[in-house]
């Protein structure tokens, strides 16, 4: 599994949703002009299953964020789990509120959690659980949705709003074109700590070696140079 031409023809990643535009065309595109007789998966799958599902094999290498609050609870549970990381120095990234241009609050540099307590949320997955905590109060009854894009339309179509770590934004058409605009909230100036993880490296192939390497690699370039 060392060497470099051992016929590896299938490996699963996982990344939440918010970072499909950041990284994941770029990932795809590399890595099969590097190995294009490898299957590479790359699944969205929300944050808070990514630890689990490695855990239990399913994937080898995956990447979540993490709030300063969470981060030695986060740690220790990597630990239990015998699951390696890296955080990512500079890749900070802050919860923004996602709404359309249409809305009448778009204009606005900085909103409070009271703005968005008469507004209909559109929670990706279960996600709204965490931001309730995070505002500590309790949202209106959300909108669920389990596809990032549906998200998307529906956001830029003032539907309702959402809330994500503001890498959502990187390289995204739908806030390139003007139709969804994304503004800071008061109340969540702490930032987020990006997190890859993997497990233990000396058990990794060659080929995840590699795949480990550029997953970095463009998580620095694609999102920490954005943020500078």
């Amino acid at each position: 599994m060392e060497e470099e031409n051992v016929p590896i023809r299938n490996l699963q990643m996982a990344v939440p949703g918010a970072f499909a535009n950041a990284i994941v065309p770029d990932l795809l595109m590399k890595f099969h002009s590097l190995y294009p007789k490898v299957r590479l998966d790359i699944h969205e799958t929300p944050y808070y299953e990514i630890v689990e599902s490695m855990d239990k094999g399913a994937y080898s290498i995956g990447v979540v964020t993490c709030d300063p609050e969470g981060k030695n609870n986060l740690l220790k549970q990597l630990k239990e789990v015998d699951i390696e990381c890296e955080i990512i120095s500079g890749g900070q990234t802050r919860l923004f509120v996602f709404l359309s241009s249409k809305n009448l609050l778009s204009d606005r540099e900085w909103l409070s959690s009271s703005d968005l307590k008469s507004m209909k949320m559109i929670s990706y997955k279960e996600n709204y659980i965490q931001v309730s905590k995070i505002l500590r109060h309790q949202l209106n009854k959300p909108i669920i949705v389990e596809d990032i894009e549906l998200l998307k339309k529906l956001i830029s179509d003032d539907f309702g709003f959402s809330i994500f770590p503001e890498i959502l934004s990187f390289n995204d058409l739908y806030m390139s074109s003007g139709m969804i605009k994304a503004i800071p909230v008061q109340e969540l100036s702490e930032e987020f700590d990006i997190f890859i993880l993997y497990t233990p490296y000396e058990s990794l192939s060659y080929i995840e070696k590699e795949l480990l390497a550029l997953v970095k690699e463009l998580i620095q370039d694609n999102m920490v140079k954005q943020k500078q």
